[in-house]
């Protein structure tokens, strides 16, 4: 791998850093704002009950691709077991 693909990736890392080191105070905000205990809560009442579901849907395809990597993770070591 070339130095300037790893500068690009460690550029990234930060940027990303940085993105999610600033969402957490605007989320935390929100939620105090709106008197809100949970995410979903903080979306529906921020930005709409069409924003709210859609970020359900994403939320449940979230977890169902967590759920079938555990599953390969799980079934790959038990592979390895036999």
């Amino acid at each position: 791998v070339s130095d300037v693909t790893r500068c690009f990736f460690l550029y990234l890392l930060q940027c990303l850093l940085v993105f999610i080191t600033g969402a957490f105070p605007i989320l935390a905000y929100c939620a105090d704002k709106h008197r809100s205990q949970y995410f979903q809560d903080i979306i529906r009442e921020s930005l709409g009950p069409r924003t709210y579901f859609t970020t359900k849907i994403i939320v449940l395809f979230n977890m169902f691709g967590c759920t079938v990597a555990y599953m390969i993770l799980i079934g790959d070591q038990l592979e390895k077991g036999m």
